[in-house]
């Protein structure tokens, strides 16, 4: 063997063919169509996120508007929307919490009053319930669901005892 046949026999790490034309530029398109489609997302995504960044801005805008409006005008037309839900259920808490450890008039024509839930518990505890059929029972009186429905749609809240 000498220096100058090169042959594959003599030299089986090296290439003996050229690259196929064809197949680099299949290569070279399906590149350049992969950095056209990274293009396209990353620029449909800065679209996107530049128009929910504007919709924020808009957002913000309009409760800083409402807010002022709200404070200009206190009392707004019907129908009115909750500004501050969670503090409107404190007051309705507070209120009803009130009404449940109070004593009140209900009706007081009929002479039917409102006593706190824990003194009507503890008369329970003391009288026990009433049961039908038992001798000497008190007359049954009216229940609370005759109450409620006897009762107007509207009423005045509810004066204390004096």
């Amino acid at each position: 063997m000498t220096m100058g046949n090169h042959n594959e026999e003599s030299n089986p790490g090296c290439e003996t063919t050229d690259v196929n034309p064809a197949v680099a530029w299949i290569a070279a398109a399906g590149l350049v169509v992969g950095v056209a489609l990274v293009f396209v997302a990353i620029t449909s995504m800065f679209h996107f996120l530049q128009r929910r960044d504007l919709a924020s801005q808009q957002r913000s805008e309009m409760d800083r508007v409402t807010k002022a409006v709200a404070a200009a005008r206190p009392q707004f037309p019907e129908p009115r929307l909750q500004v501050a839900p969670p503090a409107d259920l404190a007051v309705l808490r507070a209120r009803e919490d009130a009404r449940l450890n109070s004593y009140g008039w209900i009706d007081r024509k009929a002479g039917i009053v409102r006593i706190p839930i824990e003194r009507a518990m503890d008369l329970i505890v003391e009288r026990g319930l009433p049961v039908r059929g038992q001798p000497n029972a008190p007359p049954p009186s009216r229940t609370t669901l005759d109450m409620q429905q006897a009762r107007p749609l509207q009423r005045e809240p509810s004066e204390p005892l004096k």
